[in-house]
């Protein structure tokens, strides 16, 4: 059952252009437009992207020792938009883990490689 025909015929008549029935064909004399296929690194950021949700703000504490980099620091420090940054430009699976005055740093914390912990400062005058 063609679903989609006839409206497709009615958007091309209406834009003066003709369906060319895969996504890749040209389109009117265009050249059309290929899809890249997905690479590895493509899957690296995702997972990375994934792993940055899960951990957002100390979720899963005991997930902190499998990532590469964790960020720590006030609230406002911007590290959830960091996290997702780094994870979805480079592929480095963030975690982010907010600090209070008062509160002690979870002991899952010093599980984790010093030179992989980052601290995010806020300052008065920024």
């Amino acid at each position: 059952v063609d679903v989609l025909g006839s409206m497709l015929d009615s958007v091309g008549s209406y834009m003066g252009l003709t369906p060319g029935g895969t996504p890749d064909a040209p389109n009117s004399g265009g050249e059309g437009t290929k899809r890249k296929p997905l690479s590895s690194s493509y899957f690296t950021r995702i997972e990375a992207v994934d792993f940055a949700i899960r951990q957002d703000d100390g979720n899963l504490l005991k997930n902190l020792a499998n990532a590469d980099i964790v960020l720590i620091g006030i609230s406002r420090v911007q590290k959830t938009p960091l996290s997702m940054y780094l994870a979805q430009q480079f592929g480095l699976k963030v975690a982010n883990l907010r600090i209070c005055l008062g509160e002690s740093l979870p002991p899952e914390l010093f599980e984790v490689e010093p030179r992989r912990v980052f601290v995010l400062f806020a300052h008065q005058d920024y």
